[in-house]
Parts: structure tokens; sequence; C-alpha cells
């Protein structure tokens, strides 16, 4: 079967599939790399969890993966641990964040640091327009 390529910042997976977000302890590591392993876009949530707890999904899901699989991490900005789990998924070189609960120009200067991209998931056009305006990867970089 044909599928249209699904490009975002480097990620381009076989399958235009990106696992939905989903909260505690349904995201984790195995899911993830299940759906990495399809060829798909996997995530894991920081939701519920322990920084430590998170670091050790992603590196479970690193070493489930068996090609060259995507996977990423959702850390919501309205967490209070928000700031210690941006970075530390950063430092682990997970392939993107996402986050959602509100905004912070702080995350975005932290993924560009790091080269990886921040997605905001938002409520409206106006949230997305002030997101991309401080500073928040549009489709042109």
């Amino acid at each position: 079967m044909n599928f249209p390529q699904l490009k975002m910042a480097h990620i381009m997976p076989k399958v235009p599939i990106f696992q939905g977000g989903m909260g505690v302890g349904i995201l984790l590591s195995k899911l993830a790399s299940a759906v990495a392993n399809a060829g798909g876009v996997g995530i894991i949530s920081g939701t519920g969890m322990t920084t430590n707890e998170m670091l050790d999904h992603i590196r479970q899901a690193k070493n489930l993966i068996q090609d060259a699989g995507y996977i990423g991490v959702n850390v919501l900005f309205a967490m209070n641990d928000f700031e210690e789990k941006m970075k530390a998924a950063l430092e682990e070189k997970v392939d993107f964040i996402i986050s959602g609960a509100g905004i912070s120009r702080d995350m975005y200067t932290w993924g560009r640091q790091a080269g990886i991209p921040v997605i905001s998931m938002v409520s409206s056009a106006k949230l997305a327009r002030i997101s991309e305006r401080i500073g928040a990867p549009n489709s042109s970089g």
C-alpha cells in the first residue's frame, strides 16, 4: 500500500502513523517501541511517573527498537517537574518532545539548543500562532 510521506524535522517514518497521546501508565516503552518497530512514531508519556522512571522507559524503548524507529516523549507543561523532565528527555536524545497543557518560550529554546524538535499541542489557531511567535518551529524550520 502506498502511504503519503510524513516529514517533520528529521522524522520520516516508514508509515504515516503518529501514536496519539494517552495518559498515565498507557504510553510506555513497550507500546512506543512496538509502534516504532511497525514503522510509525512512538511516544512515551512522562505523566504520572518520576523523571528516572521516564528515563528508564526511554532507554527500554530504544533497546526494543529493531530498526531506525522514532521515539518521543510527551511532557506536559502543567506538571510540577516539567523543566526537569524536559531537560532529562533532551539529554537522553529522544527524537522529539510533545508538550501540552500550556506553553513556555523556554521549552522551544531548550529544544533548539539540543537540536530536538519540541511540538506543541494547542487548542486553537490563536494559540498555535502565539506558540510560533514565541519560538515553536514552523513548517519552514
